[in-house]
């Protein structure tokens, strides 16, 4: 693929949406069997984080800008979603926690993210690819999750946690929103001079 500077920025915020909840995630699993209380309290902080951030730069991905109630659904499904993974993964060893069952339970929870996000949707084969990226996405989340969760340093865990975000949104840039069409790059423009103008600074 031709270098082009757009998928550069769409990974640029595609990364920093995600990377919020994932670090949060890393870290309600890293105390949740000493404080499940503070656990979610920092799982929600972190989707928090994301969904807000979803919010305010999607417009910037060639992408649509979600709705607040398109926004707290998000915010929802994300909490929904995520809460089973951090006992899931804090059961080390059980026989349904492993690399093997990371593909199916991933696969499965991408495909219900993917249909919580795409709903009322028009085009069936964007939500099809959408679906697909998802799947991916989640099963090599999970992957980075377990490799990364035990690591004794936090720093450790931070540094290989943002590697596997980059390589996971990625995965989604290529899946969700490449190649891009023209009619886009219009319609971002016109959203980020929209937005230039009700700033009032």
């Amino acid at each position: 693929m031709r270098y082009d500077p757009r998928f550069v920025k769409i990974l640029f915020w595609e990364t920093l949406e995600n990377m919020p909840m994932l670090i949060g995630f890393l870290l309600a699993i890293r105390v949740q069997l000493q404080d499940v209380q503070l656990a979610f309290v920092i799982l929600s902080i972190g989707i928090t984080i994301g969904t807000i951030l979803i919010h305010f730069t999607e417009n910037k991905k060639h992408s649509n800008q979600p709705s607040p109630k398109e926004t707290l659904v998000n915010f929802v499904i994300f909490m929904m979603l995520s809460t089973p993974f951090v006992f899931y993964f804090s059961s080390n060893g059980a026989w349904w926690s492993n690399w093997i069952t990371d593909i199916i339970v991933g696969g499965i929870a991408g495909y219900l993210l993917s249909l919580g996000e795409s709903w009322g949707w028009n085009s069936v084969a964007t939500v099809k690819m959408h679906s697909i990226s998802m799947a991916i996405a989640l099963i090599m989340f999970l992957w980075g999750i377990r490799l990364t969760y035990e690591l004794d340093s936090l720093l450790a865990i931070l540094m290989v946690g943002v590697i596997f975000n980059l390589l996971v949104s990625s995965i989604i840039v290529l899946l969700d929103y490449w190649p891009i069409r023209e009619t886009d790059t219009i319609l971002v423009s016109k959203a980020e001079a929209q937005t230039a103008e009700n700033t009032p600074f």
